[in-house]
């Protein structure tokens, strides 16, 4: 018997969601009707804001996390889960929040990954596997800001690392030192986790919300990654009402994996 359908989503919301985009947020949040939600950038929010944001959307299970830059993340859940971790100190840019949530048998890592330096982001994906402690399976969701191999063709076509050449911030965002696109953080993350949008979803970047130099062409920067191959598809939610929500477009995933596929990745079989 297939498990039921679980759907979950990530969304930077750029800057808190100033700009009386926080209501219109909700409302895409409240009318997918989704069990967990993963958030970045939550610029000027705070615990108690979160909470209130959980309990209007029917998630009133909440973790919130300063982060040092002031970009700050957050967590809502239909279901209580265990915090396993939380970090925002050493290299990490941002942080990371590590949950266990058993009603729906996953762990779950949201993170914000370094937006100045693939460098950065090498150290940041090593953590990541470091931090699962493969007790259940794992779902990182997150603004990653790294490309990967995968989608190699497209950026080949769109002459990315020409263009990334031509920008100071976007060489050193996402180049190697002999002009080269850096894959490695996303082959260290898939070394041991799999791409859920994989033919299914679109770029996360640009919006027509903003002109955003960093987001210079249409590129995948926000990513489900599971342990469990074809345990869940993930979709870019591009609409007109997405467009103008954030910079970033949501990303919405939804698990269709069998339960002889899980036990099969409990027996280490996958």
């Amino acid at each position: 018997m297939p498990y039921p359908t679980q759907k979950l989503m990530f969304i930077n919301i750029l800057h808190g969601g100033q700009d009386n985009r926080t209501a219109r947020i909700l409302q895409f949040v409240k009318d997918e009707s989704v069990e967990f939600l993963g958030l970045a950038e939550l610029n000027t929010w705070n615990k108690q804001e979160l909470q209130r944001f959980g309990e209007q959307i029917g998630m009133p299970h909440t973790y919130f996390l300063y982060t040092k830059h002031g970009y700050h993340l957050g967590v809502c859940s239909r279901h209580a889960f265990e915090l396993v971790s939380k970090k925002t100190d050493e290299l990490w840019h941002h942080g990371h929040i590590y949950v266990n949530v058993k009603a729906l048998d996953i762990s779950i890592l949201v993170t914000h990954l370094s937006p100045h330096s693939s460098i950065v982001r090498r150290w940041e994906a090593s953590q990541i596997l470091a931090t699962w402690q493969r007790q259940l399976p794992l779902l990182v969701l997150g603004d990653l800001n790294t490309l990967s191999p995968l989608y190699a063709s497209e950026h080949t076509k769109l002459e990315l690392p020409g263009l990334f050449a031509s920008r100071s911030p976007l060489r050193k965002k996402f180049l190697n030192d002999d002009g080269t696109i850096d894959y490695l953080p996303m082959k260290m993350l898939s070394s041991e986790l799999h791409d859920c949008g994989i033919g299914t979803s679109t770029p996360t970047v640009p919006t027509s919300l903003t002109e955003d130099s960093m987001h210079a062409a249409p590129m995948h920067l926000d990513y489900a990654l599971s342990s469990i191959k074809g345990g869940f598809i993930a979709t870019t939610a591009v609409n007109e009402d997405t467009s103008t929500l954030s910079d970033h477009y949501p990303l919405v995933v939804q698990r269709c994996e069998k339960e002889q596929q899980h036990r099969a990745w409990k027996k280490n079989e996958l």
